[in-house]
């Protein structure tokens, strides 16, 4: 028996195992690498931050662009309000001061706070309450314009900032002024996207 010869084949048996071994890990480590993961469903996105949602329509609607500028407030304009300290900064914006806090209920509704606005807020009623928020001590409205909300947009946004005892003491209001619609009507996005969009704007703001 050439036991010489027998080692010889058992050796290079052992390498071209080795290297066939040593080319599947590469392989397998490579897929690994540029595997993409795959995103969570919206659905899966929303049960995992407790986040619930009716019956969504199913409707096909068509609307208009809009066309808006940031509204410019005057000195002029502000001084018909009275019972607050109002700062216009670049005028932009309007930081005002309350005179007088007006006192909250412990269960909030946004009647509350109506005769307010609507006396003592630039184009009040083109603001929709959105929320209240106990831990940041703020309460959010939006403006309308047609029935149709700004939902997230900082230039048309009203906000109300309260202390420890439950009283209205500032707000910050911006305002969008209309300047056209544009274009043809164009089909809205379906209602479950409509909701992704808002979902993800949100989680943008948390970060």
């Amino acid at each position: 028996m050439d036991w010489s010869r027998i080692k010889t084949i058992f050796i290079l048996t052992f390498l071209v195992l080795d290297i066939y071994l040593v080319y599947q890990f590469m392989n397998t480590r490579d897929a690994a690498q540029y595997e993409i993961p795959k995103e969570a469903p919206l659905e899966e996105k929303l049960k995992n931050d407790d986040i619930t949602y009716g019956e969504l329509p199913d409707i096909k609607k068509k609307e208009q662009y809009l066309s808006v500028r940031t509204k410019v407030f005057t000195t002029e304009e502000m001084a018909k309000f009275k019972g607050q300290t109002v700062s216009l900064g670049d005028g932009t914006s309007i930081e005002a001061k309350l005179e007088k806090p007006i006192k909250l209920t412990s269960k909030f509704q946004p009647a509350e706070l109506s005769t307010f606005i609507k006396g003592n807020i630039f184009s009040g009623e083109e603001y929709k309450f959105w929320s209240k928020n106990d831990e940041d001590k703020t309460i959010t409205y939006y403006q309308e314009h047609d029935n149709k909300t700004f939902y997230y947009n900082s230039n048309a946004k009203l906000t109300f900032y309260f202390n420890e005892n439950n009283e209205v003491t500032s707000y910050k209001q911006t305002y969008s002024e209309i300047i056209d619609e544009l274009s043809d009507a164009e089909e809205l996005l379906p209602p479950l996207r409509a909701l992704e969009t808002l979902y993800k704007k949100f989680d943008q703001t948390e970060e």
